[in-house]
């Protein structure tokens, strides 16, 4: 049985878990650096190659089954709007724009993609744009009273709150939602990176 204290976010268990990744992880620490690193060797997105590649990615690697179609349709999105200056400017907004920028629907409404839209644009801006994820909501309505209503702006403010609780000066997102992750799944194996060694 878990020792659920240590699932309580602290600032103590946010030091022992960056020390733990480090060692127990290097594998998705080198994997997430380089699709980092591919955003940051040609920033911006306005050449359609070079986003479609990036769409692609993020969707492998996160495994969020956007279609080819929608993928398609993003990428038209990204290349003909003023989305690097919108990224520059913190406007949120513009996840929202992301998720809904296709014309896939469902008999309930348009399909969302919230979680790929977030991911797209926290690579972009690492330590901007935090990833929205039901994991993430999960600890936040746990920990912090969040209510989620899949309005990404709210969704910010709350991580902002936890940064704040930790003493991180910027979201840190790089490293911080792998940290909510451990906390949100006790049984699973980033749960090990929360323990003290």
């Amino acid at each position: 049985m878990p020792n659920y204290e240590l699932y309580i976010p602290s600032v103590e268990g946010y030091q022992i878990f960056l020390t733990n990744l480090e060692k127990d992880m290097p594998d998705w620490l080198t994997r997430e650096a380089q699709l980092l690193k591919e955003f940051s060797n040609t920033p911006g997105n306005t050449d359609e190659k070079i986003v479609k590649h990036r769409v692609r990615e993020v969707n492998r690697r996160y495994s969020t089954r956007v279609s080819h179609k929608v993928l398609d349709e993003m990428v038209s999105f990204i290349v003909h709007s003023d989305f690097d200056r919108k990224l520059d400017s913190n406007d949120y907004k513009l996840v929202d724009e992301l998720r809904r920028a296709h014309t896939r629907s469902k008999k309930s409404g348009r399909v969302d993609y919230l979680s790929f839209a977030s991911k797209y644009c926290h690579h972009c801006r690492p330590n901007r744009y935090p990833i929205y994820d039901s994991v993430n909501v999960c600890v936040f309505e746990v920990f912090l009273g969040y209510k989620d209503r899949r309005d990404y702006g709210d969704y910010v403010e709350c991580f902002k709150a936890l940064c704040s609780s930790l003493k991180l000066k910027e979201f840190d997102g790089f490293y911080l939602d792998k940290y909510i992750q451990a906390i949100g799944s006790p049984t699973g194996s980033q749960s090990r990176l929360l323990l003290k060694k």
